[in-house]
């Protein structure tokens, strides 16, 4: 289906009902044209165009009827026939009416006219010297036909596949959401609802991965949806929160829901494996009088990025982005001129990577309509020119919204293309090399006490070992214990799991600098050991150059958490373990796990650690943990460990 078109004209009808002089002396054809704008002004479509028709044939030279049919025409999408009305309007008198030249320039590039369109919008922007705003969209228009017509003769791969009877139904299916690992699915979908105040209303439905297929999507339910509209949602990479928009019906927000604004975001967080808590306003810091929708939640769980027309942005809807710290909200702030322009910028999507955005902008240059385009992290925090994403993923429609997984090879998005199920379909592509973001894995399991296997909730940290900057912070589900903790891939990265009520802490390294290494998820379960004498932890991001006891940089991270567990527990001493594989000598590997287990323990005292609570010995291959017969097991056996003692 071809969307309408909005044009200059729009309301500029609506200031002739009445005047005085028009280019007809036909009192008939006047009074049908007067008719024509009434309806106009009262929505009737139709009627206006029936008296529009009828006050051409009283005066085939009457310039305003023309314009006021052009505008009825392109904005019921019969883009031809407005062409052919601005055409003739223009022709009888060009100077009637400037803007003409503008909306049919617009309609020109619309239907792919580029040449025409730039011709028609130079001569305007000359002859008659329109004001900054007209200027400024004829200019954008100009831009925009030199782009479609190098994009047309360079198109990107693009295979639209339908998802399927599983996921689409026979209604608007849209706002595709895929959770990190792969497993859930959630679409918004419009459905007949004779609870809802007019009569139809958006829910969220959910399917879970099924094979190589999906479950059929069913109704999320209670408290999630309820009789008006709830869409547009995101969820933590953990999948225990969901930030979604409730948008206002005859100003009911849903029982028990209170409102800001015309369209809000709520949050609702997991309880165990599939119940949530009953949605709640996040308040004034995110939410305003405006419309305030489509949320987005970065992979580290501290940045909402949603679209707002709330004041102070550049045009009718900007991107914004909110940061969390300890003590909540910050405040929003807007994502610049760079990406934000006087038009509408929404459908924003932050790719697990962190470093790459996607987002829907009609004021951008592009093929016309809304354009998805990609804007990537620069090193200093701020986001690079956005990159249209080309044709034909993008065309003279609106393209509006863009999910893409977590690997960065698939793109999903919503259409209403012919041979699909329904009004609006879900359908997926393979994303075009240009457009893609640094792929992420995952790992999942399970936190549980490793005697009494309770599950536990635990607080998961992972850290930059380069720059030890801390990456993610995430907390396994207290009712089931289940986590689900995003990696990016092109670094190496320290995780630290801990829990309260006397628990070691578990210590783990993912090494993802090169990107095929993250292909594969990691899939493990996590046992936390309660503190007691003889218990051991695995400094597994402590490290040692070659045949060497000089610690490298990389090892602070894990060092200073050790810190930060003995100072919480002041009484506790413990053995640092130094240990080797079995090659080369023996009494060389007796001196060098002895001289690393010191140096590990001359840091802890360097850093305020009583060197009463610390002993050190070196063990060479007296204690290995696996075999010695492969490399594998050899780098395993490599190890630096602490021992409670007391």
């Amino acid at each position: 289906m071809r969307a309408a078109i909005t044009l200059t004209l729009c309301f500029f009808c609506t200031l002739l009902i009445g005047q005085q002089k028009y280019s007809s002396k036909s009192n008939k054809a006047i009074k049908e044209y007067e008719n024509a704008l009434r309806f106009l002004q009262a929505e009737n479509k139709k009627d206006a165009l029936l008296c529009a028709n009828k006050s051409i044939e009283k005066d085939p030279v009457f310039i305003e009827a023309y314009s006021l049919r052009a505008n009825i025409y392109a904005d019921s999408g019969e883009f031809a026939r407005a062409i052919s009305d601005f055409e003739i309007a223009l022709k009888i008198n060009p100077e009637l009416f400037p803007p003409d030249h503008l909306n049919l320039g617009r309609l020109y590039f619309k239907t792919q006219q580029y040449d025409k369109a730039k011709q028609v919008l130079e001569k305007y922007i000359v002859t008659f010297k329109p004001s900054d705003k007209f200027k400024s969209q004829s200019e954008k228009i100009i831009k925009s036909c030199d782009f479609a017509k190098e994009a047309v003769k360079h198109p990107v791969p693009f295979n639209a596949i339908n998802m399927g009877s599983s996921i689409n139904s026979e209604f608007k299916d849209y706002n595709p959401f895929i959770s990190v690992d792969g497993e859930t699915f959630i679409l918004t979908r419009t459905i007949p609802d004779d609870r809802s105040l007019i009569k139809m209303q958006e829910d969220f439905f959910i399917s879970y991965k099924e094979g190589k297929g999906w479950t059929k999507a069913v109704n999320m339910g209670q408290p999630i949806n309820s009789e008006i509209n709830e869409g547009a949602m995101t969820l933590s990479p953990d999948g225990r929160t969901m930030v979604f928009t409730i948008c206002e019906v005859y100003g009911n927000y849903g029982e028990g829901r209170q409102g800001l604004g015309s369209c809000d975001l709520f949050v609702s967080q997991r309880i165990g494996e599939n119940r949530w808590s009953k949605p709640r306003n996040l308040g004034p810091k995110i939410n305003t009088n405006r419309f305030d929708s489509q949320p987005c939640i970065s992979s580290d769980g501290k940045s909402i990025y949603f679209s707002s027309a709330r004041p102070g942005g550049q045009g009718e809807s900007d991107l914004w982005v909110i940061n969390i710290n300890d003590q909540g909200f910050g405040n929003p702030e807007n994502l610049g001129p760079r990406l934000n322009t006087s038009g509408k910028e929404d459908g924003v999507f932050i790719h697990p990577d962190n470093q790459t955005l996607y987002f829907a902008s009609d004021g951008q240059v592009g093929m016309g309509g809304r354009d998805l385009f990609m804007s990537k992290r620069n090193a200093d925090g701020t986001w690079g020119d956005p990159q249209n994403l080309g044709y034909p993923i993008n065309t003279s429609d609106d393209e509006r919204t863009l999910f893409i997984d977590a690997k960065g090879d698939l793109a999903y998005f919503a259409s209403d293309r012919e041979g699909g199920l329904g009004d609006l379909d879900i359908y997926y592509f393979k994303l075009p090399e240009s457009a893609k973001p640094k792929p992420v894995t995952y790992m999942k399991g399970l936190v549980y006490d490793e005697k009494t296997r309770k599950p536990l909730g635990a607080a998961f940290q992972l850290i930059d070992l380069q720059t030890g900057k801390q990456v993610v912070e995430s907390y396994s589900d207290a009712k089931d214990g289940s986590f689900l903790v995003c990696l990016p891939t092109g670094k190496n990265y320290a995780l630290k799991v801990s829990c309260e009520g006397g628990y070691l802490f578990y210590s783990e390294n993912f090494e993802l600098t090169d990107p095929k290494k993250g292909e594969d998820a990691f899939r493990k379960d996590v046992p936390l050991k309660k503190i007691a004498v003889g218990e051991k932890v695995i400094l597994k991001n402590v490290f040692f150059a070659t045949d060497s006891y000089e610690l490298k940089p990389e090892s602070k991270t894990e060092l200073d958490n050790l810190v930060a567990f003995l100072n919480t527990n002041a009484t506790l001493k413990i053995e640092l373990g130094g240990h080797t594989d079995n090659q080369g000598a023996k009494a060389h590997n007796k001196t060098l796990s002895q001289n690393r287990a010191n140096t590990v323990r001359d840091y802890l005292i360097k850093n305020g650690i009583n060197a009463e609570r610390l002993s050190a010995k070196g063990y060479a291959d007296d204690v290995p943990v696996d075999t010695n017969e492969n490399d594998k097991g050899r780098a395993n056996n490599r190890r630096t460990e602490f021992m409670v003692v007391q």
